[in-house]
């Protein structure tokens, strides 16, 4: 079971990825994802990350923030939770969802979930939560 908190202002919703539903289930992406920790981004903080989609031109995100979030570690991942906060530029302006990014230091980071945040004429912010 994958779960993901998604935040807005100071609305928390927790979703979780029920065993037979997970689109990740036994493919790189999922092994991928659950090696990250915070210790991954801490030295990556303020560089670029490409934002692959297929429907869209690539566009670079900068990592902003990397912190620690309060809570108890996952007991499938049993890495301490934490949160990412990317910086885009305005436009295009993404939806929540399942993105990959890449990066010369970590490659290809498949399915990543990124939920925007906050936004204005000039950027855009998006979070990613592990737990």
């Amino acid at each position: 079971m994958h779960s993901f908190l998604l935040m807005k202002g100071s609305s928390v919703l927790a979703v979780e990825i029920l065993p037979g539903r997970d689109i990740f289930a036994g493919t790189e992406a999922e092994s991928m994802l659950a090696t990250l920790t915070i210790e991954s981004f801490h030295s990556l903080l303020g560089t670029a990350f490409q934002v692959l989609a297929d429907d869209a031109p690539d566009t670079e995100f900068s990592l902003h923030r990397v912190e620690a979030l309060n809570m108890a570690a996952s007991s499938d991942s049993g890495r301490a939770p934490f949160s990412l906060i990317f910086v885009g530029p305005a436009e295009p302006a993404w939806n929540q969802g399942c993105f990959n990014l890449q990066h010369p230091a970590l490659g290809l980071i498949e399915g990543i979930f990124l939920v925007p945040i906050a936004g204005d004429d000039k950027q855009r912010k998006y979070q990613a939560i592990f737990t």
